[in-house]
C-alpha cells in the first residue's frame, strides 16, 4: 500500500476534472427529488398516460344518480328510521346495526341529527336501565 504524503490543491482539481460529468456531486441542502435525481428502476418504468378522448363512453354516463329508482338505503337512514320509532332505540342496537363504535353513534346523534339536521332527540332511561334515544313524531 503506498502512503500519499504530498497533496496540493492543484491535484485535486487535476483529478476531479478528468472524472466524467455525470459522477455525483455533493447536493448541499436539496433533496434528490429536488435535484431531480431519480432512481434507475424508476427511469426503466414506462409511464402511463392519461385517458384521452378514446374513452368517451365514460365522459357519456350520467353523474347524477336517477331519482326514478329506490333511494339510496344508507346507515344514516337506518338510524333515522330507528330513531323514529315510538319505544325508540338504544346505542348498542344503533351499533349493532351499523358496524359503529358507541362514541360514534354517540356523535352522530350529536352531530349529524341535532345540529345539521336540527331534529330534537330525547333521551329517556326505560325501567330495564337501558337509555334509549327518540326523535319525537311530531319533529
Amino acid at each position: 500500500m503506498a502512503k500519499i504524503t504530498n497533496i496540493t490543491s492543484t491535484a485535486i482539481a487535476d483529478a476531479a476534472a478528468s472524472e466524467p460529468a455525470s459522477s455525483a456531486q455533493p447536493m448541499r441542502g436539496r433533496s434528490r427529488k429536488a435535484a431531480g435525481v431519480k432512481s434507475a428502476a424508476r427511469k426503466a418504468l414506462p409511464r402511463q398516460r392519461a385517458a384521452g378522448p378514446e374513452s368517451a363512453e365514460v365522459a357519456d354516463a350520467p353523474s347524477a344518480p336517477d331519482n326514478s329508482s329506490a333511494s339510496r338505503i344508507t346507515k344514516a337512514s337506518i338510524v333515522l328510521e330507528l330513531l323514529r320509532q315510538p319505544a325508540g332505540v338504544s346505542v348498542a342496537d344503533l351499533s349493532a346495526v351499523t358496524g359503529w363504535q358507541a362514541h360514534s353513534v354517540r356523535g352522530f346523534l350529536s352531530a349529524v341529527v341535532r345540529k345539521k339536521l336540527g331534529l330534537a332527540v330525547m333521551s329517556d332511561v326505560g325501567e330495564d336501565g337501558i337509555r334509549r334515544y327518540r326523535i319525537p313524531g311530531d319533529a
